[in-house]
């Protein structure tokens, strides 16, 4: 974000932000950032903070998703900030009377809940490019946390700005020889000499004096900072799926490569590249990330369940062993000793048949060796019958995993996905440390006094089904094919009948069978539901169910006020 950007972005929050604001929590975003969500007069706001190179920032927006991990610095924010009133947003200035850092502070105060005594807190936002920061210090400035670990602003240290130029002026102090000595130079010195400059301004201003090369530098420089710090409207400039610049200015060398919009403020601006540029970028990149991490461990597991339908087939003529070593017994008296082989009539048809044997063991020896083949082969079947049906059910978890990645609308629903897999096709321990059980999932509908929660990946339906579903509540999903798990919950009472005829609705829409006609879903108490025993996020067994058949298709009429269709 340009300076001027930022600026223009912080006079308008302040003429515009609700008071109170008060710190309900702070969240990781799915990007590289912070998410402040925030109680106000008018609701739940978050004060989105992007680190991220293209769309760094912060805003406001009614939009809240969040990550399913918890980072140090969100905890420590949680830990000092709760029910932290914002006092003031202004800028930062590491040299007094020249606030051109790209910086900026929001202050809080929190008020000691037992003693009543009033704590202040700086959050520092640096929204300087690539080693952009944001830091949590005290009254002081001292350094309580900070999200990228840095080596000048070390924890209780006091807090270093970045380095700004002692020399360069700012923009309302030059002269007609300043700029004349400064433009005489290359555009990439500008910004050395001339505070609040970004590369792109400077590309803006070279590009005016080539096209009016009568007209003086001093009148191009003060028609530029007029568009800069004027009440006009925020340009937005995006070409082929990238944000070129969101600036108060009209930049002329960027209209012939780039597509203008225009939002009447910069927090506009920033709100729709999130929604229309950044997130379904990203969304889409974590899909296929997702996806193929997914399809290498199904491919994987499906070879390990060929290899033991093979066994299975291999053990299906193991009868035959035990029929062998009958026929050694029953003509034990006719096998010479020291042979390879015998040839026994068969006392079910009356054909000959060979059988191998061991010339250094007797007929008796060689029978008990094809009943020990026999019992081998038995047990042999037996367990990979049994390992077969496992891997069959972790295919059907993997498959259902692969269907919540296809059908992800948020990138929070897929990085709710424990994608990173050891060898065993199990997510690892580490994917599921540090994650706020159950307080950001919220009801997806409330109808006469029941909530229905929809899980959108298997974290979430692990924690639907365990965390927030108790004794006395419904849980739906869809028979025997991959979907969400859903829980009808009623405060003070139990779900009627047409409370679980709207949750096997979402049950079937949220599933494989939703462009079908019918669909059956399985209903039950959450508590004759049980987690398997060493399975992925989400894998279930249950009892004691009943199966309704629904038309998914109802759903639409359900969700069309949360989707907007009709």
């Amino acid at each position: 974000m340009e300076f001027f950007t930022l600026k223009r972005h912080i006079e308008e929050l302040k003429n515009s932000a609700d008071r109170p604001a008060i710190l309900d929590r702070a969240i990781d975003l799915p990007q590289s950032g912070v998410g402040l969500v925030l109680k106000t007069s008018s609701g739940w706001q978050c004060c989105r903070i992007l680190l991220s190179h293209e769309n760094q920032g912060f805003w406001f927006s009614p939009n809240i998703e969040e990550s399913p991990k918890e980072s140090n610095f969100v905890r420590t924010l949680n830990r000092h900030l709760c029910n932290a009133r914002l006092k003031d947003i202004s800028l930062y200035e590491s040299i007094p009377g020249k606030a051109f850092d790209r910086i900026c502070r929001l202050s809080w105060v929190v008020k000691d809940r037992f003693f009543g005594e009033k704590s202040s807190y700086y959050l520092i936002i640096e929204l300087t490019g690539r080693i952009s920061n944001l830091l949590l210090c005290d009254d002081q400035f001292s350094v309580v946390d900070q999200f990228r670990a840095t080596n000048n602003n070390r924890p209780k240290a006091s807090y270093t700005p970045p380095p700004v130029d002692s020399q360069a002026v700012p923009p309302s102090n030059i002269d007609f020889e300043k700029i004349g000595e400064i433009f005489s130079g290359p555009p990439a010195s500008w910004r050395e000499k001339i505070l609040g400059l970004s590369p792109t301004l400077c590309r803006e201003i070279s590009f005016r004096l080539k096209v009016s090369s009568e007209t003086k530098p001093i009148v191009i420089f003060q028609q530029l900072m007029q568009e800069l710090s004027g009440p006009g409207s925020i340009n937005l400039y995006h070409s082929k799926g990238k944000v070129a610049s969101i600036t108060p200015a009209l930049l002329k060398h960027l209209e012939p490569t780039a597509e203008t919009m225009r939002f009447g403020t910069v927090n506009e601006a920033m709100e729709w590249t999130d929604r229309h540029i950044i997130s379904s970028r990203l969304l889409e990149e974590l899909r296929s990330r997702v996806n193929a991490t997914y399809s290498k461990t199904l491919a994987f597991k499906e070879k390990c369940l060929r290899t033991q339908q093979e066994l299975i087939s291999n053990y299906e003529d193991c009868g035959r062993l035990r029929h062998l070593g009958e026929l050694i017994l029953c003509h034990i008296h006719e096998i010479k000793p020291r042979v390879a082989e015998a040839h026994l009539i068969d006392w079910t048809n009356g054909d000959e048949v060979t059988v191998a044997l061991e010339p250094l063991k007797t007929p008796a020896q060689n029978a008990q060796r094809y009943f020990h083949r026999y019992k081998k082969a038995l047990r042999g079947k037996d367990e990979a019958c049994k390992r077969a049906k496992e891997i069959e059910s972790e295919i059907s978890w993997l498959k259902e995993q692969m269907w919540f990645c296809q059908t992800a609308e948020k990138a929070a629903d897929l990085l709710g996905l424990a994608y990173s897999l050891d060898k065993a096709g199990k997510p690892k321990k580490s994917q599921l440390r540090n994650v706020k059980e159950g307080k950001s999932l919220k009801p997806l509908l409330e109808i006469d006094g029941c909530k229905f929660y929809v899980g959108r990946n298997g974290r979430q339906n692990d924690i639907i089904t365990f965390k927030i579903g108790k004794k006395g509540d419904v849980w739906l999903h869809a028979n025997d094919m991959p979907g969400a798990h859903v829980i009808a919950k009623k405060a003070g009472g139990i779900p009627n009948d047409n409370d679980i005829i709207i949750g096997a609705v979402l049950a079937a829409h949220f599933s494989f069978a939703k462009n079908s006609g019918k669909a059956a879903v399985d209903w039950t108490d959450v508590a004759n539901v049980r987690r398997i025993p060493g399975g992925g996020c989400g894998r279930v067994s249950y009892v004691r169910q009943k199966t309704v058949f629904i038309d998914p298709t109802q759903a639409l009429s359900l969700l069309s006020p949360i989707t907007g269709e009709k």
